[in-house]
């Protein structure tokens, strides 16, 4: 496959949460990358993780890694290695696989759409068209909004939800969400709130209201040995994971669910090889996707899961996709996504009209 042109390019897809969230500006931007080959273009998505600047991705690529693939002739999984190797030295972990992953999605879209084919066929035969996927919720400013955001995920037929409160408000919010939805599933994303001293009394505290997995108790997140120590609870990790070497700690620590991300991890091709080490060992796939407003990553999340049964769940935007912006967006069926039909990773953008807005952004998912 003959690449010709590489690119990445910033969008600020503004956040739409019912009742609005306290991330509202950080989770409202994006940034896609195209790969043009000779029978078309491929696009694929880098998580703006943390509200890092759009122009550190942008520039990575543009001025760097696209270099390295413009008139090449590769297939995905050797591009990956190449860009790999002549990245290696400015580090393995954060931006530059984070960056590699958009043109690795990008690469493996074009490749499907030559071969006229959904990604999903092309890795193999799809086991299921209808995804288990649960409503992901951003940071609310207290319980009660949350509670409004629940509401109204239940209304629309989810059985899980996770939410993001904080870890001083997690256990008033979750015993609101009891009192309320006796059987709703519930997953708690802790961003690595906790210290190792507390998180064991802490996660104990909350586990008395039914918790399906704490996902990132403790600071920092690869302190792989009290993860280990808090194997007596559900943990779930791998958001900020970006080897096989690294999820491979994670099972030693025995975690109960890998969440790598395609948008993070090395694109699909990172994902596959994630993927391989939770089919050896037996451990359950939840993927990492920030879905929110964004359909590029969570499309190729869906079209995995259709052939990997090792994915258990998959992250999902509570309110849907704009349909205006992304095609493909799949139809929600009792808490399941029906996969799009659409040949790649099943999603194209249709309107590009917005403008990214740039900013110092940071995510405040720890006080410093």
């Amino acid at each position: 496959m003959k690449v010709h042109e590489v690119y990445s390019f910033a969008l600020s897809i503004p956040l739409s949460s019912v009742p609005p969230s306290a991330w509202e500006r950080q989770w409202s931007n994006q940034v896609y990358t195209t790969v043009v080959g000779d029978r078309g273009r491929g696009l694929g998505e880098s998580l703006l993780a943390g509200g890092i600047p759009a122009e550190t991705i942008e520039g990575l690529v543009n001025s760097f890694l696209s270099k390295v693939m413009v008139n090449r002739d590769v297939d995905p999984a050797s591009a990956n290695e190449i860009l790999q190797k002549v990245g290696f030295s400015a580090g393995l972990q954060g931006i530059m696989p984070i960056a590699i992953s958009g043109i690795d999605i990008a690469l493996w879209d074009l490749a499907a759409k030559q071969a006229e084919q959904a990604l999903s066929e092309m890795l193999g035969k799809p086991r299921r068209r209808e995804i288990p996927v649960y409503a992901s919720f951003p940071r609310y400013r207290g319980c009660e909004d949350l509670l409004m955001a629940v509401r109204g995920a239940v209304q629309k037929g989810f059985e899980m939800i996770k939410i993001h409160q904080a870890p001083a408000d997690a256990a008033k919010c979750l015993k609101s969400i009891r009192e309320n939805y006796p059987r709703l599933k519930v997953a708690v994303d802790l961003n690595c709130g906790l210290s190792t001293d507390v998180a064991a009394k802490e996660l104990s505290r909350m586990y008395s209201y039914g918790v399906e997995w704490f996902e990132e108790p403790v600071w920092p997140p690869d302190d792989y040995q009290s993860l280990k120590e808090l194997r007596d609870f559900p943990i779930a990790a791998g958001e900020d994971e970006y080897r096989p070497s690294g999820f491979a700690q994670l099972i030693d620590s025995e975690v109960k669910y890998l969440q790598p991300d395609v948008t993070k991890a090395g694109g699909v091709t990172g994902f596959l090889r994630a993927r391989e080490l939770s089919e050896k060992y037996g451990v359950p796939l939840a993927p990492h996707v920030r879905p929110h407003r964004s359909y590029v990553g969570e499309s190729a999340t869906l079209q995995l899961a259709a052939v990997f049964e090792e994915v258990k769940w998959v992250e999902f935007c509570p309110w849907g996709y704009p349909e205006e912006i992304f095609s493909g967006t799949p139809l929600l069926s009792s808490g399941r996504a029906v996969l799009s039909s659409e040949k790649g990773v099943g999603t194209t953008l249709r309107w590009l009209d917005y403008a990214y807005r740039g900013g110092y952004d940071r995510l405040g998912l720890i006080d410093v």
